[in-house]
């Protein structure tokens, strides 16, 4: 693996879908996280819950429908914002004012190519281990 320093100025967005995928967020949570991130420039939110832990992110980016049924009503005990073709300054502004929402941080992750073909559960779960590391 390897580390690059972020240019939290760099404007470039990758290919892809421009989204969030925001996991475990209670449908009221996936509003203000959606105002949040067009009010960044961030298209579109994706909300997910445990129904979605056997889909690979891939999956889930391709599918035109991802994220449109009705998620839970209640807020899953991990929640996860994994943002997609955003650029880096996207996403240093959305975490950096993620404050401001008035939630819990939740664990943050972006989708790399080897991320992209992990189980949305398989993650979660990584991104547990690494914040109790921490």
């Amino acid at each position: 693996m390897t580390f690059r320093k972020m240019d939290m100025q760099d404007q470039t967005r990758p290919e892809g879908r421009n989204c969030i995928l925001a996991y475990g967020f209670s449908p009221e949570e996936g509003t203000k996280l959606a105002a949040h991130a067009v009010g960044i420039g961030i298209w579109e939110t994706i909300l997910l819950d445990g129904r979605s832990d056997g889909m690979r992110l891939l999956e889930i980016l391709e599918d035109p429908l991802a994220g449109t049924g009705t998620p839970a009503p209640e807020p899953a005990e991990r929640k996860a914002v994994v943002f997609h073709a955003v650029s880096q300054e996207e996403l240093h502004r959305f975490i950096r004012q993620f404050s401001l929402l008035g939630m819990e941080r939740p664990l943050f992750a972006m989708v790399t190519p080897v991320s992209a073909g992990w189980r949305l559960g398989e993650l979660i779960g990584e991104l547990q281990e690494e914040r109790k590391r921490l």
